[in-house]
């Protein structure tokens, strides 16, 4: 079947592949994903006009050499193999557009991987991984993926990724940011969720292009005055940090959603948490931001704000009443005429 430019083998339970499938050399898609092969033949380097090759779900534990021969290759998707390594010459993949080496055993990989000069998506996702070579800088890629891995920290380099617009780094053990970031001038998205970070760089200010940032589980206390700058930042989430003064967010103009205490916090809560005001309990229907501010606040002090009696108390609850805040306007019958009521309010709140 030389002339044979498709090959679809995937959901079976092939362990093996026949060397003779090097012969087919017109073929531009194989794809042999879900079944059980721990190789493939050498003779697949022999496919010189292969354009997409998908492997994922397999048993494999290397790749053939002769992979480096597969120059028109412009996607291979690898993910959920058990690969160790990669081959030093799979830089000379100058084609290769997207790559994806998720679900491994990654511990490293080759500087080479720089030189996949075409590259735009790279998934290193679920692997083993400690370190990202300095190579990875040379790259054009508009999306990287390091989800769930043991990176400690970011090389310098990612700044030279111009090009990124989404960048990926959640359940890593990263302590800091890099200053080179200042230079994803195009990144719009960016993911840094489950790790160590503490301080937040400053040049994070200069991602004129941002507009998605998740900072949630980490270990930060102070967003720095810089965050004011990002003109472009419409969704924040810093949930599960130390955080307690968000006033330099009220800068952002742009920005329409704040995740924090496991809700969408609204603008005015976007100050210092000492500045929280006791007569927002009285229309806040949100029954976690109503327990995060009676927790800030504190008993005596939303008593003594709102001017309150207290009537009754049963387990953790206390009944209060609270004079000359319930206002609310009336008009008679003609329409015309507006009355200003004023009654006193009946409250219970939870007193932790």
């Amino acid at each position: 079947m030389k002339k044979l430019d498709f090959i679809s083998l995937r959901k079976n339970c092939l362990t093996e592949l026949p060397d003779t499938i090097g012969d087919l050399v017109n073929l531009n898609c194989l794809g042999i994903e879900n079944n059980q092969l721990t190789k493939l033949p050498e003779s697949i380097g022999n496919l010189v006009n292969l354009k997409s090759l998908v492997v994922e779900h397999n048993q494999l534990t290397r790749l053939p050499e002769s992979i480096s021969n597969l120059v028109n290759l412009s996607a291979i998707s690898l993910n959920d193999n058990k690969l160790t390594h990669l081959p030093e010459n799979i830089g000379q993949l100058r084609k290769l557009t997207k790559l994806d080496l998720s679900g491994q055993k990654l511990t490293n990989l080759p500087e080479s991987i720089g030189k996949l000069s075409n590259l735009t998506e790279l998934n290193l996702s679920r692997n083993k991984l400690s370190m990202l070579p300095e190579s990875i800088g040379n790259l054009r890629i508009t999306r990287l993926e390091v989800v769930g891995q043991y990176l400690s920290e970011i090389p310098e380099s990612i700044g030279n990724l111009t090009s990124l617009q989404q960048l990926s780094l959640q359940g890593n053990k990263i302590s800091a940011i890099p200053e080179s970031i200042n230079k994803m001038v195009a990144l719009s998205a960016m993911n840094i969720s489950n790790n160590k970070i503490a301080v937040i760089s400053h040049s994070i200010g200069q991602l004129e292009s941002l507009n998605s940032l998740n900072l949630s589980d980490n270990n930060i206390s102070v967003l720095p005055d810089s965050m004011g700058e990002l003109k472009s930042l419409r969704y924040l989430d810093i949930d599960r940090n130390n955080i307690t003064d968000l006033s330099i967010l009220q800068k952002i103009s742009q920005l329409k959603t704040v995740r924090l205490f496991g809700v969408n916090l609204p603008r005015r809560y976007w100050t210092e948490f000492g500045e929280w005001k006791a007569e927002w309990l009285l229309d806040e229907d949100n029954l976690e931001i109503r327990r995060r501010l009676i927790e800030q606040l504190g008993y005596e002090k939303i008593t003594q704000d709102l001017d309150t009696n207290e009537l009754d108390t049963w387990r953790e609850y206390t009944l209060l009443q609270i004079d000359g805040v319930d206002r609310f306007q009336q008009w008679d019958e003609d329409g015309e005429t507006e009355q200003e009521i004023i009654e006193p309010m009946i409250q219970h709140f939870r007193m932790l």
